[in-house]
């Protein structure tokens, strides 16, 4: 492939990073104008009003720009809910491994003084029940529509469209999506493994509604822990509450999912689940 190619393929991906943002800028400076103060404007209002556009926009490209299939080919039926479900396992225990146990014991420094900065902005205590529930509703059902019709379905099929292998298909929308999400060193690596399983996800199934399911699921796992405190022990904690609780709620998910992964494991080696990884590597591969 020349160079020319994979520079355009890259900036393909790349250019995802910014469509959100573009869209939460304007959508915020045309409501300034209006309220024409900082104060009345809820942030968590216009995440909501973005992700909608967001996903509107979104289904119209897709709609008009990537109508053929790329995947006509494939004939996968009882291996699209195992995928599924291995992928929200495996994506959840990536999660409380990555960012609760390792990046709270080495301390990165980037992330301190994230954290530290965006405490002293933003509380958990400042948010009411209809707040909770808008980014509930945002984080669960509209971000991972939005994000999996753009990093996978357009960005993916776009990808494979212009004769790029699998493999490379999903490491660029797997780095596009890492830089759409690199707030912190922790959440680049996180998401970035996030998008490798959603991707590889998409291309073994050939059907965008349980990448959409596992993104979901995904973040309503990590939402946890604010829930938890929130609803059931009525604390009122800043951001800080991951680092300040994490041996306890943690700790139990942790063992939880891992008890989970070790009866997979031992159904891996019936004979029927071998099928699934012949299909696997010969999609992946071919």
């Amino acid at each position: 492939m020349k160079y020319d190619k994979i520079f355009k393929n890259i900036a393909f991906c790349i250019s995802f990073c910014f469509i959100n943002w573009l869209i939460f800028i304007i959508i915020f400076n045309v409501i300034f104008v209006f309220l024409k103060n900082l104060g009345l404007i809820d942030i968590n209002h216009i995440n909501l009003l973005s992700s909608i556009i967001f996903i509107i926009l979104t289904y119209l490209v897709t709609r008009r720009d990537i109508k053929k299939s790329c995947f006509k080919d494939l004939n996968i039926k009882t291996i699209d809910i195992y995928v599924f479900i291995l992928s929200s396992i495996l994506m959840s225990t990536i999660f409380f491994i990555l960012i609760y146990n390792i990046e709270n014991k080495l301390n990165f420094i980037y992330y301190q003084r994230y954290l530290k900065n965006f405490s002293e902005n933003i509380q958990i205590n400042d948010i009411n029940i209809i707040n909770l529930l808008e980014i509930i509703f945002t984080s669960i059902i509209l971000v991972p529509i939005g994000e999996e019709l753009y990093f996978r379905k357009i960005g993916i099929t776009f990808l494979k469209s212009k004769g790029l292998h699998n493999n490379y298909s999903i490491l660029l929308s797997a780095f596009s999506f890492g830089l759409f999400h690199s707030a912190t060193l922790s959440s680049l690596i996180y998401s970035f493994l996030i998008g490798l399983i959603t991707g590889l996800l998409y291309i073994v199934t050939g059907k965008l509604r349980y990448s959409i399911l596992t993104h979901g699921f995904n973040n309503l796992l990590s939402m946890s822990s604010a829930l938890y405190y929130y609803f059931i022990l009525k604390d009122t904690p800043d951001i800080n509450f991951i680092m300040k609780h994490n041996n306890n709620i943690t700790g139990i998910i942790n063992i939880f999912i891992i008890l989970i992964l070790l009866y997979f494991i031992k159904i891996f080696y019936k004979k029927r689940f071998i099928g699934i990884y012949k299909k696997l590597f010969k999609y992946l591969y071919k």
